[in-house]
């Protein structure tokens, strides 16, 4: 005849199950994981010239759009700003190499301006539109300059 199960062993049960899955997870070596990438010279110019390349998809969908008569979509170039500003950032720490802050300083500069234009043509407002493109040009011409020295 089999045996009940009687209260305490069924408080038991669910009690090691848990502490089980405690030392299971807490056993496990860290995670050794950067929470932004490690800069290194190349990954540096590759996101400069991927940000460069996204302020110009940026001005050419402003060209495009107004061509076509149709609203500009300046996600896609806005997003590929701001991975390239993410993935410069490390970069920004590092004393012996003043270029990468710069470029990385007119990179934020024209992402700004680019929020701008986008605010200001989402509100109609076309002298805050024209202002933010001012501002973009503005930060094309430091990048440039950045790149330079």
């Amino acid at each position: 005849m089999p045996m009940p199960f009687d209260k305490t062993s069924l408080t038991i049960l669910p009690t090691g199950l848990i502490l089980l899955a405690l030392i299971a997870g807490c056993s496990g070596r860290p995670r050794r994981t950067v929470p932004l990438p490690v800069h290194s010279d190349r990954s540096c110019q590759t996101a400069i010239m991927n940000g460069a390349q996204a302020l110009a998809d940026f001005s050419r969908e402003n060209v495009q759009a107004r061509l076509q008569r149709r609203p500009a979509d300046f996600t896609q170039a806005r997003d590929r700003l701001a991975k390239a500003l993410d993935l410069l950032q490390p970069a920004r720490l590092d004393p012996a190499r003043p270029q990468y802050e710069r470029a990385a300083a007119a990179l934020e500069s024209s992402l700004a301006a680019q929020d701008g234009i986008i605010a200001a043509r989402k509100a109609g407002d076309a002298d805050g539109e024209a202002l933010g493109w001012e501002h973009f040009e503005r930060a094309v011409e430091a990048l440039m300059l950045a790149l330079a020295r």
